[in-house]
């Protein structure tokens, strides 16, 4: 059994990270051996899978943070069950990196968001860490959010210190947006280290997208592959202009969302439009994605160039394989380099989970894992609650 107290005394740690957003399409799971200081941390990649969930279970998550009432038994047996087959991802990775269980020294699991509220400051995220400990056999590192949020925080972005300390540049301006299912940016100025740094999400990433045609094609449907619906499509410029003068657009960072704001009642709304106009689906595609598109790229013109000189986009998360997002981002930003995370020899796809790893060993070390100008947070705090190592038994499953 592994005791946490004793990890800061090694001069690397083989970390698995744990991350599962808002789309819901499943759980990204990556090993990385991290070592270095805590301003300039080192990262080796040694495997990543993304395991989808299984029908059931995403269907049950989906109704719960749709705002679906459960019984308290039934919350229960769901947050076992996210925290099973997190145990079981975990796994899935050490298989695809050929590295035995035992040498795991710690788990971050982010879990999965269930709901968020900023404005009364609560959230819920739900995957048993016990679970996980079980099956791995390691430390667990989890519940990131509520501390931030109990300094007075809105327990979101997160990412952001993962973000200053890899990707900050000496003499260029870096944006980093990750497209998930809702889409945030954190701003690192050129030439700076923490100080100056800021993040938000800037609204729905691929969440509309997705929702909408599970829900239009009766779930034969999930996604829109390589953004090819969008492409083929036609916008509607009226329902566009109206979705654009949603209230959050309006709010000044820090700010965050979620499927509250943009989710099942923004997907319905968007349903009975369809119906009623007689779009095709491929233009109530083309709508959403553009309406995605300038989300992203005037909360850049509004709330990032105005107060910072950023030269770079860097673009990671499932959206940046929806070629027609990426296009019209680029579109509406022109004057600054729009680029995928593999530009500066990062995964797009393991990103996040990758930043879970490292605020996992912030949390071990004792060290803030917030950025008070990301989140709005009175002060840096230390973030997450730690489970200490269970006997792993059988495949992991209890």
């Amino acid at each position: 059994m592994i005791d946490p107290r004793t990890l800061q005394d090694k001069p690397s740690l083989t970390i698995v990270g744990l991350m599962s957003g808002t789309s819901m399409d499943g759980i990204d799971a990556v090993v990385t051996e991290i070592s270095g200081p805590a301003d300039a941390p080192v990262f080796r990649q040694l495997g990543f899978v993304t395991v989808p969930y299984k029908d059931k279970l995403r269907a049950a998550l989906r109704d719960v943070s749709g705002g679906e009432v459960r019984s308290a038994g039934d919350l229960c047996a769901l947050d076992h069950a996210v925290g099973d087959a997190f145990g079981q991802a975990a796994l899935a990775a050490l298989r695809a990196a050929d590295i035995p269980a035992d040498r795991v020294d710690l788990v971050g699991s982010h879990g999965q968001t269930v709901f968020h509220d900023a404005s009364r400051s609560e959230t819920w995220q739900i995957g048993e860490a016990s679970r996980i400990a079980a099956a791995v056999g390691a430390p667990v590192v989890s519940d990131f959010r509520r501390a931030d949020q109990a300094a007075g925080g809105q327990g979101a972005p997160l990412v952001p210190l993962f973000d200053a300390l890899v990707f900050r540049h000496p003499k260029r301006g870096r944006a980093l947006v990750n497209i998930g299912g809702i889409a945030n940016v954190t701003v690192l100025p050129a030439g700076r280290g923490r100080e100056g740094i800021f993040a938000f999400d800037t609204g729905p990433g691929n969440v509309l997208i997705d929702e909408f045609l599970m829900h239009a094609t009766s779930g034969r449907v999930a996604y829109d592959a390589d953004g090819k619906l969008a492409a083929a499509g036609t916008v509607d410029e009226d329902l566009l202009a109206a979705y654009l003068e949603h209230p959050y657009f309006y709010e000044k960072p820090p700010k965050s969302t979620g499927r509250e704001v943009f989710g099942a009642g923004f997907v319905a709304l968007t349903l009975g439009e369809w119906g009623r106009r007689g779009d095709r689906i491929e233009d109530a595609t083309a709508t959403l994605t553009d309406f995605t598109a300038l989300s992203i790229a005037g909360s850049i013109r509004e709330y990032v160039q105005t107060v910072a000189a950023v030269e770079e986009v860097l673009v990671s998360g499932g959206g940046s394989h929806n070629q027609t997002l990426m296009k019209r981002i680029t579109e509406e930003l022109d004057d600054l380099t729009v680029a995928p995370l593999e530009s500066v020899g990062f995964s797009s796809d393991a990103k996040e989970a990758l930043a879970f790893a490292l605020l996992a060993r912030e949390t071990i070390f004792g060290r803030a894992g917030n950025i008070p100008t990301a989140t709005g947070a009175r002060q840096s705090v230390v973030l997450g609650s730690v489970t200490p190592a269970l006997t792993p038994w059988g495949d992991g499953s209890p």
